[in-house]
């Protein structure tokens, strides 16, 4: 393969200036060709792994940043909970406060105690 390409280049360079070119002058150009390639081959390669370890790191960001943002959807739902809660107890603070003790509720607690009153005292024989 290598003969066959030397030889179309050969010919195409000859062609075209009417003029074998120096051998030495062609391998020197494809031997440095070919080191530009390896040493880019070697920098992708080393760029690849760059790449690799920063698509890693991002990974790990991304992960812990929805984490985060889960927790902070959390207590955003929590805050949101206590604030309803505080509303409601400013508006009962605002509102007069009720006694559990209510007229009718004495007068129905007064009655059966003055009732047991008196049977215990009919009973003792004071009535």
């Amino acid at each position: 393969m290598t003969s066959e390409r030397d030889q179309l280049l050969r010919v195409s360079t000859t062609e075209n200036t009417g003029a074998q070119p120096p051998s030495t002058s062609y391998e020197t150009v494809v031997d440095s060709q070919w080191k530009e390639f390896r040493s880019q081959e070697e920098q992708l390669g080393a760029l690849s792994v760059d790449v690799s370890s920063i698509k890693r790191i991002a990974g790990v960001i991304q992960g812990e940043v929805s984490s985060q943002n889960d927790a902070l959807d959390e207590l955003e739902g929590q805050m949101d909970q206590r604030t309803r809660r505080i509303e409601q107890q400013r508006l009962r603070a605002g509102q007069p406060v009720e006694s559990p003790y209510s007229i009718g509720t004495f007068c129905s607690l007064l009655w059966p105690l003055v009732l047991l009153v008196l049977v215990m005292l009919w009973a003792i024989g004071i009535l």
